[in-house]
Formats: C-alpha cells, structure tokens, sequence
C-alpha cells in the first residue's frame, strides 16, 4: 500500500482496491477500525482521538 500511495495518492476506495492486491472491500476495514478504535481495542489511534473526562462536580467544589 505504501508503495502505490508513493507513485501517485490513491483518488477513492475503488482506486485502493484496484491497485493494492489483497485488499478488498476497504470501506468495511477502514469501518472495523474506527469501530475498534472506539471500542478501546486499539492502542494507536489512526481516525479518532481520545478525549480526557473530568469530574466537572470535583472541579467546581475544588473552586467554591
């Protein structure tokens, strides 16, 4: 895949099936990642972020 993105960037979903050979149905695989990545299955995160919570009731008490 790295070499085909490196002769010319890939315009669409089908251009990546055609020219990177094993792959197939790239909508699907790109969706199972996101998926995953949400679900905290990923450890590195390549289309979503993690966002901090805090506990906004400790904070506002900490300022009273």
């Amino acid at each position: 895949m790295i070499e085909e993105r490196q002769k010319k960037p890939f315009e669409s979903f089908k251009d990546i099936e055609e020219r990177v050979k094993g792959i197939k149905n790239i909508q699907n695989i790109i969706y199972e990642r996101i998926i995953r990545e949400l679900s905290g299955k990923e450890k590195t995160k390549l289309f979503t972020f993690s966002f901090i919570l805090f506990n906004f009731d400790f904070i506002f008490k900490y300022l009273s």
